[in-house]
């Protein structure tokens, strides 16, 4: 099983990228957006001939947007983390109990947990990865757009990714940076690996090799 990815390979799979395209529907909900979502939705079904043909105009003579989406979203996020969070150890006056407040400090917990908050309800979850940097444990959130995971032919999960689209400026071209974290039993350790590579229409058909460059 190939851990890192090759010029060549496709990234999403077909799982993949119908989730995607869920959570694209739910962003468009979740921003007021809901005639766009339901058009795509409505010309799916048409062509399925699972609904009755409408015109464009008659579908918008019918449909009201409401942005209730986002008012339940909201209502959710302030009943969770209105106030800042207070985490306690057994005893409060260990070193447990510094290293957990410099936890919060440093990430800046509580605003993280609001941001990922209205991630997981808007895109379906969150993944949190933990790391170290200047000898601090640092807490980073990723919307379940930028996660995905990888399974050899017996369904056993091999490797979870990281991973973003993104332009550098004026540039038409798209880059696909991928974070890969896979367990080496060889090693009986985690390992990370990361890559960059030149993205067209789904297919990685360039790695760079300098990736500080467009990173």
């Amino acid at each position: 099983y190939m851990i890192l990815f090759k010029e060549n390979d496709v990234f999403l799979t077909n799982e993949d990228k119908d989730r995607l395209k869920m959570i694209e529907i739910y962003n468009k909900v979740y921003n007021n957006k809901t005639y766009e979502a339901f058009i795509k939705k409505y010309e799916y079904l048409s062509r399925k001939k699972l609904i009755k043909a409408h015109t464009d105009e008659e579908i918008r003579d019918i449909y009201m947007q409401i942005p209730l989406a986002k008012e339940i979203v909201k209502i959710f996020t302030d009943l969770l983390f209105r106030y800042d969070i207070n985490i306690q150890c057994k005893d409060i006056l260990s070193k447990e109990q510094e290293l957990v407040i410099d936890i919060q400090k440093y990430n800046k917990l509580h605003l993280k947990l609001i941001e990922s908050s209205v991630n997981m309800l808007v895109d379906g979850g969150i993944v949190a990865k933990t790391y170290l940097y200047n000898n601090k444990s640092m807490i980073k959130f990723y919307t379940a757009s930028e996660y995905f995971v990888f399974k050899n032919q017996f369904n056993e999960v091999k490797k979870q990714c990281l991973s973003r689209l993104f332009k550098l400026n004026n540039e038409l071209d798209t880059y696909r940076y991928i974070e890969t974290h896979y367990y080496s039993e060889e090693t009986e350790t985690w390992h990370i690996a990361y890559q960059v590579f030149k993205e067209l229409n789904g297919v990685l058909i360039e790695e760079i090799e300098d990736r500080k460059s467009v990173v």
